[in-house]
């Protein structure tokens, strides 16, 4: 007869942990606000749009990369084409004074 194995998931990165959702078990009625969540992250502002898959090739390695989460944003921006301007999310532990 064989035992049953359990794997256990691998240990997130620290910097990722940030975004793994709350655990709250004594909570019996769902409380939406509880799970919202507010991440200061950088985001590379890319001036020509034609230039995006360029950059995200080059930088693989500092840009955003979770499941269900867009990599590139938009923000209202008057001054910009169009009126938007298009922004890469980074990595936590890229911060914009470059250390």
């Amino acid at each position: 007869m064989s035992t049953p194995t359990t794997t256990t998931p691998p240990d997130p990165d620290p910097a990722m942990s940030v975004f793994l959702p709350p655990v709250n078990r004594a909570m019996r009625t769902l409380d939406r606000s509880f799970f919202a969540k507010t991440i200061p992250l950088a985001a590379a502002h890319i001036f020509d749009a034609k230039h995006i898959t360029r950059f995200q090739k080059e930088c693989a390695k500092d840009v955003l990369r979770l499941p269900r989460t867009k990599t590139i944003i938009t923000e209202a921006d008057p001054a910009a084409p169009g009126g938007v301007r298009k922004l890469l999310l980074l990595r936590p532990e890229v911060r914009v004074d470059g250390r």
